[in-house]
């Protein structure tokens, strides 16, 4: 080829490249991830309470006003619910369940059942009254 006196090179074509499909990520429906999330952790705190031999509340909803202080590095509600119960000024907790976010409440404010992404729950000192 190229070494043959008098020859001219032609160089080869280049293989046709690999048609190389890209994955496309699948469509998550937000609706569905924090119903999936919510049933989840509704499900670990169950668990939870059943096995302590404890009573714990909690339900769907988020107690709404009586904003105290964000709980930093708690990442499932019954982590939430024991930072609650260990903090005297706490009375309630909210535990975001795609988020991962633990909020610590005061006495004052009230239930918001409507609130589908979140489980609260009371301390034990809570006495039912505002």
């Amino acid at each position: 080829e190229a070494d043959v006196p008098g020859a001219i090179y032609t160089p080869k074509a280049p293989l046709p490249s690999a048609k190389v499909e890209e994955a496309v990520p699948p469509v998550v429906d937000s609706d569905v991830e924090m119903h999936e999330a919510r049933a989840r952790h509704l499900g670990a705190v169950e668990t939870h309470a059943k096995s302590s031999g404890g009573s714990m509340h909690y339900q769907q909803g988020a107690w709404v006003y009586g904003d105290y202080e964000v709980a930093e590095g708690v990442s499932d509600p019954v982590e939430c619910a024991k930072v609650c119960e260990a903090d005297a000024e706490c009375f309630h907790w909210n535990f975001h369940v795609t988020l991962n976010k633990c909020d610590k409440k005061r006495r004052n404010g009230g239930l918001d059942s409507d609130k589908s992404d979140w489980i609260m729950g009371h301390a034990s000192r809570w006495s039912g009254e505002l």
